[in-house]
Formats: structure tokens, sequence, C-alpha cells
């Protein structure tokens, strides 16, 4: 049965769209309600994914908890037994690993591009630009005194500061001026707020800061960071409704979406491509 009949019959069957959208955010070692399916995904996506989640609801396909955490700890937490049908990584790293472990129902897929940014908030003496120009000289002057990047060991995203860092060879000079955050949506304003001068974090959320609190972000080049893959990827066990919201996130309407939150889609699809504009 396809995707569009299966959402017809769904949709038949639905309760009124007036029930409340239920959304879990799930703290560490706390059990998940046994009657949802538990969709895991990296904090890049707090923002969009509830709003896709609620499309999904609306067009028939059941409800869903969702659990945001830095993709390092979802993956372990996979690893070790927990209940997560679906999981959808900020970077390709952790679901690879998963398939290699016998642990997916199917390959991985990719569902959008995330770059690395350079934010910086608006005091910060240190100049924003895609080459990182400006990070040695504001070291070696005493203008760089804190800087934040998710870590290394747990996120994509830091894995790639640490990499264009090295790249502009000031890893080891920037060392004591690190804060290293594990949840990044929750800890950067904080960390920022510290008065760091800047971070290397995903671009959607650079842009989320820069909405809410003013500051710049820029895009790091393709020459010091290569724009991230995003995969997600079915677990064993998976049931119909974490199957079809791994199709719902191939639809038209939520690739729009993702474009309208910052993301580039493989393959380079454009919204006029999707037939918007």
């Amino acid at each position: 049965m396809d995707i569009k009949t299966t959402f017809s019959r769904l949709w038949g069957l639905a309760m009124p769209l007036c029930l409340m959208f239920n959304v879990c955010v799930f703290a560490q070692g706390k059990e998940e309600p046994p009657s949802l399916p538990v969709v895991a995904a990296s904090t890049d996506l707090q923002q969009v994914l509830p709003v896709i989640a609620r499309l999904f609801e609306e067009a028939g396909g059941g409800k869903m908890a969702l659990r945001f955490d830095a993709p390092g700890n979802i993956y372990r937490d996979i690893r070790d037994g927990a209940a997560v049908e679906l999981f959808l990584a900020g970077g390709d790293t952790w679901p690879q690993k998963l398939k290699e472990e016998g642990k997916t129902f199917k390959d991985p897929q990719a569902y959008a591009l995330d770059s690395l940014a350079l934010y910086t908030p608006r005091r910060s003496a240190l100049n924003a630009d895609a080459f990182l120009g400006d990070v040695r000289g504001a070291l070696r002057e005493g203008r760089l005194t804190r800087f934040v990047i998710a870590d290394p060991d747990n996120s994509s995203y830091g894995r790639l500061a640490k990499e264009a860092l090295r790249r502009k060879l000031v890893w080891d000079d920037i060392q004591s001026k690190l804060i290293i955050v594990n949840d990044v949506a929750q800890m950067v304003l904080p960390s920022v707020n510290q008065n760091a001068e800047g971070a290397l974090i995903a671009y959607v959320q650079a842009k989320n800061l820069v909405r809410d609190n003013g500051g710049r972000a820029v895009l790091l080049s393709d020459a010091i960071c290569s724009p991230i893959t995003q995969e997600m990827v079915l677990l064993k066990g998976a049931g119909q409704t974490a199957q079809l919201f791994f199709d719902f996130m191939r639809r038209r309407e939520v690739k729009k979406l993702l474009l309208d939150y910052g993301y580039k889609l493989p393959g380079g699809e454009t919204a006029a491509a999707l037939g918007y504009y």
C-alpha cells in the first residue's frame, strides 16, 4: 500500500483535529509513554520537527513522542536498548554506526543539509567571516576569551568545529578559551551570555540566535567546513506510525518547511523546483 492510500484511509479514521498535539521532550533516564512511538532527533531540529509532526498528525498519521538530545547520546541510548523507532540525526555518523551494528530496519536516508556557522553576539570584538580569519588575531590580542562549540564526541557540529579550528591552526591555542556544550539548543545562549565572543554551531541555530538576540551569523566557507548531511533511520521494531513518518519526511511540503527553516535539500532541490514561487 502506498503512502497516499495509507494516509487516505487513516484520515477517515482520524479523531477531530481539535485534539491537542502531544510533544514529549524527555529527561535523561525518564521512561517514555509506551503508547506513543518515540522519534529521537538532534537538537538542531527542535523548532522545525514539532511543526512537521503536527502536519503529520493533521494528515491522519498519528501522534508521536519527540525526544531531542545530542545525537551521540541518542546513539548510545539506542545501542543500550532504548525504545526509539526513528532517529533523525544531525549528521550521518550515528545512523551509519547503527546500520553497521545491525540495529536498523532500513538503510539511512538523507533528508536535509546544514552548515556550520560562526555566531558572534552584538558586543563581540570578534570579526565574523566565513574563513575564521580573525580568530588567530583575536587570540593573540586578547580579544577572544571564551568561545563555544558543541561536544565533538557527541555532535557532528562539534566534530566539524574542531576540524575547522584545526585547519586554521588555532585548535591548540584556543583550548583554554573553549566552552564545550552537550545540548547546543539549550546551552549556547547562556554560554554566549557568559561573555563568549563567538560560537561555531549549526547555521539554523545561529539564525535563530540572530533573530531572537541580535548579533551576526556567517556560514563557514566550504574550504574549511563541508556541509553536514542530515540522515534519518528506522530502527528494528519500528511500527507503522514511525514508518509512515519516515516516508512523510520526504514529502514536498516537508521539504519546503526545511528550506524555510534554513536547511538545504540533498541533490540541490530548491523551492522553485518543488513548485513553489
